[in-house]
């Protein structure tokens, strides 16, 4: 298996892809070795908003303690909410008040699930309020995919205000984090999601629990044999770097394994010039600047960092990274003209598309289309 172990300084390649070399070099022994200090892979907890240099944002300080808003569906339909941003710093809770404690409904959005945030009376719902709701308290929260945007009427307009510059200083502080950074943040995110008795810790039944959440289908036995492969201490559960490697495994693609044997002088690491004759091949900037580069945002061993080498782990994060994709990134905004009246443009989607309950007597919006 791919040993990738949470200790920046001593990050294996896997046993499997050395091809039978030595890849004993300093850094990428195969042994344990000593934690690199701060942070979940020396042994001690990082905060999750002081990793992302927010914990003294007042905004953000405003979303943890929370805010009672009015959820609006129609101007017949408003109910009391209290929106609360969670400790791990991506996710926010929207709680009704029930008045009996088991129907109480929690439901929750990730910050890097919002599409955007609209300002005053501009959903279709808002607008046929407006003049009765005063629009600067007023705000929409569009979420990308299909899942309905969130009409919000904030009890101030400075509550409204820290709403929205909070969860934009968030998601911008979430597209610059380096990838180790990433990968930390989001098996935290999960991990508090799926570990039901906070003991920070992972059994078997919770894994099964993450694996739902984030749609990945293994087989019992498969899941419980690579379980078992990354429970290390043998104690039935997996910490927070036992989790990394679990995760790790679960990113493995062994089509990116043999493209990275076939380049690797010595199957363990990419050198710089390795890289760069990959890179020659895919016709994409071959020059060693451009590979060093690539080393310092996708390598996640900081050793290999620091001697521009790339480990398989570091090999496997940037070609599954965005930079990779083959939707091209620009195009996730809307760079059309839209300038137009509505009837110049081809609509791809369902004819059906501007309902929103059913095709006989549901209302039409244009709302679907955004």
């Amino acid at each position: 298996m791919r040993s990738s172990s949470a200790d920046t300084s001593s990050a294996p390649p896997p046993a499997d892809m050395s091809g039978g070399r030595n890849c004993s070099e300093p850094g990428l022994s195969s042994g344990p070795g000593p934690g690199p200090g701060p942070g979940p892979s020396g042994g001690r907890s990082i905060d999750p908003l002081r990793n992302l240099g927010v914990q003294e944002d007042e905004d953000v300080k405003q979303m943890l303690q929370g805010s009672s808003m009015v959820k609006v569906r129609s101007p017949r339909w408003q109910k009391k909410r209290m929106l609360k941003l969670k400790e791990d710093g991506v996710t926010v809770w929207c709680q009704s008040h029930k008045m009996s404690s088991w129907a109480k409904e929690q439901k929750s959005f990730n910050v890097m699930d919002v599409e955007c945030i609209q300002e005053g009376c501009q959903s279709e719902t808002l607008r046929r309020m407006a003049g009765s709701v005063p629009e600067d308290q007023c705000l929409t929260v569009v979420f990308k995919g299909s899942r309905k945007s969130l009409d919000l009427l904030c009890e101030s307009q400075e509550e409204a205000r820290h709403w929205v510059r909070g969860i934009h200083t968030l998601q911008e502080r979430l597209k610059n984090m380096n990838q180790k950074d990433k990968l930390d943040h989001w098996i935290r995110t999960y991990l508090s999601k799926a570990d039901q008795n906070h003991d920070n810790k992972m059994s078997y039944e919770e894994v099964q629990k993450l694996l739902q959440m984030i749609n990945v289908d293994l087989s019992d036995q498969y899941a419980r044999t690579l379980f078992q492969k990354c429970d290390q201490s043998a104690d039935g559960h997996l910490d927070h770097e036992e989790i990394e490697i679990f995760c790790r495994e679960l990113l493995r693609r062994p089509e990116l394994d043999a493209i990275f044997i076939h380049y690797s002088a010595n199957g363990c690491v990419l050198t710089t010039v390795d890289l760069r004759d990959f890179l020659k091949d895919q016709g994409e900037d071959s020059s060693l600047t451009h590979a060093q580069s690539l080393i310092l945002t996708y390598e996640l061993n900081e050793w290999a960092k620091r001697n521009q080498f790339m480990t398989p782990n570091g090999f496997t994060m940037y070609m599954l990274s965005r930079e990779n994709s083959v939707f091209d990134p620009e195009h996730a905004l809307v760079y059309q003209d839209m300038k137009h009246p509505l009837a110049h443009y081809f609509i791809s989607s369902s004819h059906n598309t501007y309902l929103t309950k059913d095709q006989v007597t549901g209302n039409s919006s244009i709302e679907p289309y955004i």
